[in-house]
């Protein structure tokens, strides 16, 4: 007799948070704040972050995004 698996989970079961270090044009951080976790991002560009938070707002979603200076 085999126990019936539960198939019926997301990533964000399991982990809440995500850092996404140089994440560009932000699609892989907007999928992730989508998704259900939180969402920080650290970026080089400001014009990228601009951008990211542009694609937040028009999503829905919060993402903590930083410039990532040296």
């Amino acid at each position: 007799m085999y126990a019936e698996a539960n198939t019926s989970f997301s990533i964000s079961d399991f982990f809440n948070g995500l850092l996404d270090v140089g994440f560009g044009i932000g699609a892989n951080i907007l999928f992730f704040a989508r998704e259900g976790f939180e969402a920080h991002g650290l970026e080089v560009s400001q014009e990228s972050i601009d951008r990211a938070a542009a694609m937040g707002d028009s999503a829905g979603v919060t993402l903590h995004l930083d410039l990532l200076t040296g």
